[in-house]
């Protein structure tokens, strides 16, 4: 290899791998974009969750406090409480169940209002020290039992005497509690006196469907098992939850929207214990979805942070869009490493255009050498010109043929990098070897443009040989199989036995740039076909996919070089409009003819031919 072929060969190699790197490091940053613009949504959705529940405790105090300073609900509370203590404590007897029932006609019906009004689930009267249902306006007929190892907030307003807000389980529901305390003018002692302490409690309900209807999102809370089933009755935890899924440590509180038991089983079951808000990227049933969650802590909980969460408020939207929008910025990506490739071809083009001007000098002092031989001299010329048309034309091929190999590098080796985790060792190893493969056509093909320059002045010389279709069409298959994964599209060859007289390494460049158009036109979940029938005295190929075909008026205008005819395939891709035109001189160069069948919206079939004895024309 001449020093001027090695200096080429360095810089190439050279400029491939800052290409690489360049698009490896755009690739790491827009993947720290994505997770910071979540990380910042996810702490957005936080700060808007607690402003709600703040307004919804404050709301629910509210309403205690009316309800507790009405003069005639305290009247009754207070007998009932001396019922109570007068019939030996607990439930009471019969004088306290005539001052449950009094309480309840009285606040009953008005309470179902509110209820309605509201979107508030529970009214509860609780008798002191510590925590003794006295009457559930919710549920009346439930009464009597101690709370003093599930009611914190209430244990706490009886002893200290002062409103209390809080998250809780008890033995019928989980939900936001705000406590007051509750006093009656006793006249038998002529003082004020505390009774007991009045609960008003709701569900995440309200504030969830507020969040939903605000950022258009689903939203759930979920709650531990042990924290459900230390605290609620058990026919309760039956006849609400039913059979609780083993395959998660949770149960579902309340949802607005379907398919959250699906995001809470994809999401890690430590997800109760997370510090502080996370947010990440997620696929369920095919989708992505972008869920945030932090957890949830009970009154108890707030108290003392050292005890664990009960569960967990999760936020989950479908992320399809932005995913489409981050898949986009990487194409734009790799169109960085498509600009590198550009300089490599405008290095080989000055390189050559040197090599030219050397070979134009010497024209010129042959030219003056012969100014005699005027037939001689214009002969000449016109074997020079044909060279330098020919190399350009050869220029041109060898450096559009690039493209193609460099992108799958480019694909597979993003691949490999990005997603190494999700593949087997095999799995690995065979992209590994497809990226080998490509490396060396890629090297091959370099090689042969070298090895052009020393025969520009005998123009293209064809390698004719007797070749395996199916040896070609599966390397064809296999060079290009990474593109077919990466679009969901299933390249297969049946070519069978079948054998050509014609240069293989054109061969392998018009089957290439076929079956890299059908991949480029063909959307996900199609197929693409390469058979062969053989005849006496020819073979014809046909590459058939199921791609969004081509009109009679593209038909006409395809193979022709001075038409423009270059489109974006289905996933974006772009070319240039030289493969088919050079497809078609390469098949005549062979002997052969090309042609096209095709329909809009059906698929399209490229057929070709080659003979199988004679020399090509």
């Amino acid at each position: 290899m001449s020093k001027r072929n090695t200096i080429f060969l360095i810089l190439s190699i050279a400029l491939a791998l800052t290409d690489g790197v360049f698009v490896y490091i755009n690739n790491q940053f827009s993947k720290t974009t994505l997770q910071e613009s979540l990380h910042q949504e996810g702490l957005q959705l936080r700060s808007s969750f607690d402003t709600l529940l703040d307004q919804t405790y404050s709301n629910m105090l509210v309403m205690a406090t009316f309800i507790a300073n009405n003069p005639d609900i305290q009247d009754l509370f207070l007998k009932g409480k001396k019922a109570v203590e007068a019939e030996g404590g607990g439930a009471g007897g019969g004088q306290a169940a005539l001052a449950r029932e009094a309480l309840y006609e009285k606040i009953g019906p008005n309470w179902k209002e509110v209820q309605k009004s509201y979107d508030t689930r529970q009214l509860h009267f609780h008798l002191g020290p510590g925590s003794t249902s006295f009457l559930r306006v919710h549920r009346p007929e439930k009464y009597g039992d101690n709370m003093d190892n599930v009611r914190f907030t209430v244990v706490d307003t009886n002893k200290e005497r002062t409103p209390r807000t809080g998250f809780e389980t008890g033995r019928v529901y989980s939900g936001l509690r705000g406590v007051v305390p509750v006093t009656a003018w006793d006249k038998d002692l002529g003082k004020s006196v505390h009774v007991g302490a009045l609960e008003v409690g709701t569900s995440f309900s309200r504030i969830l469907k507020i969040l939903d209807r605000r950022y258009d999102l689903g939203v759930g809370v979920s709650l531990t098992k042990e924290h459900i089933n230390s605290t609620m009755w058990p026919d309760f935890v039956n006849s609400r939850f039913g059979q609780i899924d083993d395959g998660c440590d949770c149960i579902i509180e309340a949802t607005t929207r379907d398919g959250f038991r699906e995001i809470v089983q994809v999401t890690d079951h430590n997800v109760h214990n997370a510090k502080g808000t996370q947010t990440r990227m997620m696929t369920v049933n095919g989708a992505y979805f972008a869920v945030s969650h932090f957890h949830l802590r009970d009154y108890k909980g707030t108290k003392d942070l050292t005890r664990d969460a009960v569960g967990s408020v999760i936020f989950w939207r479908n992320a399809d869009a932005r995913m489409a929008a981050f898949n986009a910025s990487q194409t734009f990506n790799i169109m960085y490493g498509i600009l590198g490739f550009v300089l490599i071809e405008l290095l080989l083009f000055f390189t050559f255009r040197y090599a030219l001007r050397h070979l134009e000098a010497e024209v010129a002092q042959r030219t003056d050498e012969l100014a005699q031989l005027a037939k001689k001299e214009a002969a000449l010329a016109e074997k020079l010109q044909y060279e330098v048309d020919v190399k350009n034309r050869f220029f041109s091929i060898i450096a559009h043929d690039l493209r193609s190999p460099f992108n799958v590098l480019l694909g597979m080796t993003e691949m490999m990098a990005t997603m190494a985790e999700q593949f087997s060792k095999e799995k690995l190893i065979e992209y590994a070897g497809t990226v080998n493969l490509t490396s060396k056509r890629v090297f091959e093909l370099l090689q042969n443009l070298l090895d052009w320059s020393r025969l520009q002045r005998d123009g293209i010389v064809l390698e004719l040989a007797l070749l395996s279709l199916d040896q070609v069409a599966q390397e064809t298959v296999d060079v290009l199989k990474a593109s077919a994964l990466g679009k969901d599209i299933d390249l297969s060859s049946s070519i069978g036995q079948c054998t050509a007289f014609a240069d293989r390494n054109m061969v392998l460049t018009i089957m290439r740039n076929l079956v890299g158009n059908a991949l480029k036109f063909t959307p996900s979940g199609g197929s693409i076909l390469v058979s062969a029938v053989q005849s006496d005295d020819e073979v014809q190929i046909t590459i058939m996919d199921t791609g969004v075909g081509l009109s009679a008026d593209l038909i006409e205008k395809i193979f022709a070089l001075d038409q423009k005819t270059s489109t974006l395939g289905t996933a974006g891709e772009e070319g240039t409009g030289l493969g088919l035109p050079l497809c078609k001189e390469m098949v005549e160069k062979n002997g052969g003819k090309i042609w096209v069948e095709s329909t809009p919206g059906e698929g399209s079939k490229f057929h070709f031919t080659l003979p199988l004895h004679h020399s090509p024309k």
